[in-house]
């Protein structure tokens, strides 16, 4: 529930969700001030984990992509530096922005069984992947690889909306969270087809669909309905 006291609109009201989902489960990490952190993947969930990591006080958040404009959303979101793939050496990248050192913590948003098979490369010894795209209970095998290596933990991440919801609220209460930005379009429903096509492309990271023919505004935030 959201208290009528709290402006928000329709819209941005979707994103409470997600972003419940993602700062619980950051939270479970144990960031820090001055945490190295690499987010494996550069959408909608990447963005969010690197808004929530950069409250925490984490420094340097470093996001890896494909795609050059959700990258550009990442840093809109929090990301100090970014990595196109196949543009530039990830390795070396990831040495150079974390100081030789590597990231204390990988997170993995992208469910790239080949990024992941490469993040020992970019952690810190005693460093952490962290699994958030990954399927709960069944970790990949590269995650077995790295775990056996007996230089890295492996940390499932498992959100846990309600222990989130206050905390959200607050941060919109205070104004401390730009919800505009984790959405790139506002759509009418009527255009539904054209959205998931934009999806399909690649020409949309989340787009939010206006239902307001309906004389009431109806939340699934699981579709991003408003």
């Amino acid at each position: 529930m959201i208290p009528p006291e709290i402006e928000i609109s329709a819209a941005n009201a979707t994103m409470l969700v997600t972003l419940k989902e993602v700062a619980s489960s950051i939270r479970d990490l144990d960031l820090k001030f001055g945490s190295k952190v690499v987010v494996l993947g550069a959408g909608a969930v990447s963005q969010s984990i690197c808004y929530f990591a950069k409250l925490c006080g984490a420094y340097p958040v470093i996001a890896i992509g494909r795609r050059d404009e959700p990258l550009a959303s990442c840093r809109k979101t929090g990301a100090d530096f970014v990595i196109p793939i196949g543009k530039e050496d990830m390795t070396e990248k990831v040495m150079e922005y974390t100081g030789r050192s590597g990231a204390d913590f990988v997170i993995d948003a992208a469910g790239d069984n080949r990024l992941i098979m490469e993040s020992g490369k970019l952690l810190a010894k005693y460093g952490a992947i962290c699994s958030y795209a990954g399927r709960s209970g069944t970790p990949p095998l590269a995650i077995d690889q790295i775990k056996g290596a007996g230089k890295w933990k492996y940390i499932q991440g498992g959100p846990d909306e309600p222990s989130a919801h206050q905390y959200l609220l607050d941060l919109v209460r205070i104004q401390a969270i730009p919800l505009q930005n984790f959405y790139s379009h506002l759509l009418p429903f009527d255009d539904f087809e054209t959205g998931f096509e934009m999806l399909t492309k690649k020409e949309a990271s989340k787009i939010v669909f206006s239902m307001r023919t309906y004389r009431k505004i109806c939340v699934r935030a699981d579709f991003g309905l408003v």
